[in-house]
């Protein structure tokens, strides 16, 4: 810091809290992107009970194809 060092002490102090609030803000802005990516990595593929060829399983909702019969229960989202 060179205005340390040439006696400008006011200027120091400012350019020191203006970078401890960079940092302060810095790492609130990467926890909260932590938390976002953990509940991301979290989050479930949704699942549909199928029937095929007389049998009922759980598959992912993106490998239903033509032909599958979907079982609904009250309360499925």
């Amino acid at each position: 810091m060179v205005s340390l060092v040439i006696g400008e002490l006011v200027e120091s102090a400012a350019i020191a809290a203006v970078l401890a609030l960079n940092a302060a803000i810095g790492f609130i802005v990467e926890l909260r992107a932590r938390r976002a990516m953990d509940a991301l990595l979290a989050y479930e593929a949704p699942e549909a009970r199928v029937r095929r060829s007389g049998t009922t399983e759980a598959v992912p909702a993106e490998r239903l194809v033509p032909g599958d019969v979907v079982e609904l229960e009250e309360g499925d989202a």
